[in-house]
């Protein structure tokens, strides 16, 4: 007879996997989902999108009613940026929005089940609500994002979910015990339309590419990379977004000036481009929050960045203490080439290759996101 706790399991493995199996959705119906969201959003009505009865919806990581926020102000889009995952039922976009005579900052995140919307995440970043805000660069994407991969050189799903990781792990690790991300000679990264590299930096830093200002350690004034999650991942593109909240505790002296750092967050949602096992391009619309703030999208342990685990010996599996880098995501570790089900068994070939923690140091296990 099953315990009540393998039961809890089991029951919220099976959903992950429903929810897997509700994916399908392909590249079109997702941008039509999107696109359909954009025109919605202009006309200020949201009545007329698909969206299931429990559908959640957040902006700037607050909970909100579909209709409010900038479903209020929002005009039309300048600049748009698809971001698509067939397998996951996942879709994104970086977008600049016209807004009160301004122009806006803008991301928005999807999730489709059973065509229907059942998530809607989105980041609006005006002017001053960012250190980096030019979105009137924005005008067209970069070829780049939209070049196809061919088939033999594709990087794994989980390949493309670690590159991203490493760059938050490098940036988080500039304090101490660096471990650099792996950057192409023609990496460059962009915020908020803004370019941030191969660039005169503030204060008279020279021009620096993203291999270089890492290396540097120029970023050691945000130590935490929190609530990592990784909701779009598309191989045939070499694209994948993450979504964090930066922890930055301040105090900090700004070089070349008489300041010191803000202690405050900052949410962001990066999408990478990355081939050959190296990162050639990162785009992200960003916007400071308050420190520590939550995300809004931690399903398991909201607020926290640990997770407590357990072990479960009667399904091979290892539920371990490890650092919370995904959005709803379990550490697990399969300890028995034996499973006891088909069903199990289709449990654990769901997993992907995330990083976990084990102690301080880093190490690869697996992972189910859910």
């Amino acid at each position: 007879m099953l315990s009540p706790v393998t039961k809890s399991i089991l029951v919220f493995f099976a959903a992950s996997l429903a929810a897997q199996a509700a994916a399908t959705c392909d590249r079109a119906c997702l941008k039509g989902f999107i696109d359909g969201y954009l025109d919605a959003l202009a006309k200020h009505d949201p009545s007329g999108l698909a969206v299931a009865p429990n559908v959640k919806f957040t902006e700037n990581s607050g909970t909100l009613k579909l209709g409010q926020g900038l479903w209020k102000t929002a005009g039309a889009t300048t600049y748009r940026l698809y971001l698509l995952d067939p397998a996951s039922g996942g879709a994104a976009l970086q977008s600049v929005i016209k807004e009160n005579g301004s122009l806006t900052s803008f991301f928005l995140r999807l999730k489709i089940a059973d065509k229907k919307i059942t998530e809607v995440e989105t980041i609006v970043t005006r002017e001053n609500e960012s250190n980096v805000f030019a979105p009137e660069k924005l005008t067209a994407p970069d070829p780049l994002w939209a070049q196809v991969v061919p088939a033999a050189e594709r990087a794994t799903r989980e390949q493309l979910i670690a590159a991203a990781n490493s760059y938050f792990d490098a940036i988080e690790t500039q304090g101490g015990n660096y471990k650099p991300a792996p950057f192409a000679a023609d990496c460059n990264r962009f915020e908020n339309g803004g370019q941030t590299t191969n660039v005169p930096g503030p204060n008279g830093r020279p021009p620096m590419g993203c291999a270089a200002q890492f290396d540097a350690k120029i970023f050691t004034w945000s130590p935490e990379v929190n609530d990592r999650r990784y909701p779009v991942v598309d191989p045939e593109h070499g694209v994948v977004l993450g979504i964090v909240m930066f922890g930055e505790p301040g105090g900090q002296p700004i070089p070349g000036s008489d300041k010191t750092r803000a202690r405050e967050a900052t949410l962001l949602a990066e999408a990478f481009n990355v081939t050959g096992g190296q990162i050639h391009r990162i785009n992200a619309v960003m916007i400071n929050r308050p420190y520590h703030s939550p995300s809004g999208w931690n399903a398991v342990l909201s607020g926290s960045r640990h997770a407590i685990g357990f072990y479960c010996s009667r399904f091979g599996c290892c539920w371990r203490s490890w650092k919370f880098f995904t959005n709803a995501s379990i550490a697990v570790r399969s300890s028995s080439s034996s499973l006891p089900s088909p069903f199990l068994s289709n449990i654990l070939n769901t997993c992907v290759n995330l990083p976990t923690a084990s102690g301080d140091s880093i190490s690869y296990g697996k992972s189910c996101s859910v």
